[in-house]
């Protein structure tokens, strides 16, 4: 009913795309996600809104994340701290920076059973159980 992850995150850009990192049960129901935005922020999805842990992410600084995911409490605690410059040069403890942000998760699960990275947004179109003959059908763009 808890789980603490931390992984390493080094963006190349921070003006396009964005990576959404979620925690999720076995089905693949997640209960918090962290996104890494195209407009340069790092949020925390809290229900229908958006919290952010950090304004401003650089490219090619490597960041080190640590997510305290609490399903009793339904809370999450993340921190991020720069750990490389931009040009991959490790920085000691004074010259790090570090984010913190504590918010509550959007969806309860029972457990979390796995950790999903995923570029762009979540797929919700067309699943197995869409129906095969829709009337409004429209194709998905780029499909």
């Amino acid at each position: 009913r808890h789980l603490r992850a931390t992984f390493d995150i080094t963006p190349s850009q921070n003006d396009h795309g964005e990576l959404q990192i979620e925690f999720c049960d076995a089905e693949g129901n997640p209960c918090s996600r962290i996104c890494w935005q195209s407009d340069g922020l790092v949020t925390i999805k809290t229900g229908a809104r958006y919290t952010t842990l950090l304004k401003d992410y650089n490219p090619n600084v490597t960041y080190q994340v640590t997510a305290d995911v609490n399903l009793g409490t339904r809370m999450i605690e993340a921190h991020i701290t720069a750990i490389t410059d931009a040009q991959g040069k490790a920085l000691n403890w004074k010259e790090r920076k570090s984010f913190n942000k504590r918010a509550i998760l959007y969806a309860p699960i029972s457990q979390i059973e796995r950790l999903t990275f995923r570029t762009g947004p979540r797929r919700t179109d067309l699943i197995p159980d869409t129906k095969a003959d829709r009337t409004e059908y429209e194709d998905l763009p780029d499909a």
